[in-house]
C-alpha cells in the first residue's frame, strides 16, 4: 500500500527518511485483515463514559503479531538516534510480540518497561515501536465498531481507545468541529470553545497560535487553565488514517510554537481501557475478563 500524503512527505523532507520508514511500514500492516478479524463484531458494555475498548478481548494470530513487530523493530533500528538493541531484540527469541501489544493499548509504562529490561532494550525506544505496532489493531477497532460511535458516551478522549485527540478537524463547507484519534483514527463530534484536555469552556482562558502563512488554516489551540493545546486544521473531508499521520507530521511547527509557548500535551490516555489482546488459540470462542462481573 502506497500513501501519496506520505510519499509526498518523504520527498519534502528527505531526512525524515529513516523515521517516516517505521511509519510507512505501520500502514502497510494496517491492511492485513488478520486485525480486522481480532476484534469482536461488537464492542462489550463498557462503563458509560468509558472507551469502547474497555472490557474487550482482542484475539490476534500470533504469527502475524510477530512478524509484524519484528519488521518494525528492523525499520525502527535504522536511524542511528535509536537505541542499536532494537536490531538484537528484532532477532531475540525472547520477544514476545502478543504481549507487547497487550501492555501497548492501555500504554502500561510500568509492563512496557519491563519488556524492555527483559530484551535488553532502551525502555523509550521499546515504547515509541510498541505504540506504532498497536496502530494496525486499534485501527482495526475503529473500523469494526464505527457504528457504535455515535452512541458512545464519552468526554473528550478518544471514544475508541481512550486516547487524547491528536487534531481536530474544521471540516466541510459548515466547518463542523471534529477530532480526531492518532492511534486508532476514530472521528467523533467536538465542541466549539471548550478545552478537551480540562474541559475549560472560558473564552477568556482559550486562544491560538497561528503561523504568519497558515491563514488560519492551520493553528494551534491552547488553554491558559491546564496550559494544554490542540493542533487544528481545516479540511473538506475527513482525513483518513495515513492523512491523520502525515498531518500530524507536517504540522510539527505547530508543536514547536506551542512548546516554546510554554504549552504541553496531557501525557498518557485520557481514559485507560481495561482490554486485552491474547493469542488465537483455535476456534474463537467467548471469553471473559477476570476483574469484571458475570
Amino acid at each position: 500500500m502506497s500513501s501519496p500524503a506520505l510519499e509526498t512527505l518523504s520527498r519534502r523532507h528527505p531526512e525524515w527518511a529513516q523515521w517516516l520508514a517505521p511509519l510507512r511500514l505501520t500502514l502497510v500492516h494496517a491492511a492485513d485483515p488478520a486485525y480486522d478479524a481480532a476484534v469482536p463484531a461488537s464492542p462489550p458494555l463498557a462503563t458509560p463514559g468509558a472507551p469502547l475498548l474497555d472490557g474487550a478481548v482482542l484475539t490476534l494470530d500470533p504469527r502475524v503479531a510477530d512478524r509484524h513487530v519484528r519488521a518494525l523493530l528492523r525499520a525502527a533500528a535504522a536511524p542511528a538516534t535509536l537505541a542499536v538493541s532494537l536490531a538484537g531484540v528484532a532477532r531475540s527469541s525472547a520477544l514476545d510480540a502478543i504481549a507487547l501489544l497487550d501492555a501497548a493499548v492501555p500504554v502500561d509504562s510500568a509492563r512496557l518497561a519491563a519488556l524492555a529490561d527483559t530484551l535488553g532494550a532502551d525502555a523509550g525506544a521499546l515504547t515509541a515501536v510498541a505504540a506504532l505496532a498497536v496502530m494496525p489493531l486499534l485501527q482495526a477497532c475503529a473500523r469494526r465498531w464505527e457504528s457504535h460511535l455515535v452512541t458512545a458516551v464519552g468526554a473528550d478522549h478518544c471514544p475508541v481507545c481512550g486516547a487524547w485527540p491528536a487534531l481536530a478537524e474544521e471540516r466541510g463547507l459548515e466547518r463542523g468541529r471534529r477530532l480526531r484519534c492518532g492511534r486508532c483514527a476514530a472521528d467523533w463530534r467536538g465542541e466549539w470553545l471548550r478545552c478537551p484536555f480540562c474541559a475549560t469552556a472560558d473564552h477568556a482562558n482559550l486562544g491560538a497560535l497561528v503561523p504568519e502563512s497558515g491563514y488560519q488554516t492551520r493553528k494551534a489551540e491552547t488553554c491558559g487553565v491546564c496550559r494544554g493545546y490542540l493542533k487544528s486544521v481545516t479540511t473538506l473531508t475527513p482525513a483518513t488514517p495515513t492523512e491523520i499521520a502525515t498531518l500530524d507530521l507536517e504540522t510539527v511547527e505547530l508543536d514547536l510554537a506551542a512548546l516554546a509557548a510554554g504549552y504541553r500535551r496531557p501525557p498518557g490516555l485520557g481514559s485507560t481501557p481495561a482490554a486485552r489482546v491474547l493469542a488465537l488459540t483455535g476456534t474463537r470462542r467467548s471469553l471473559r475478563l477476570p476483574w469484571r462481573a458475570a
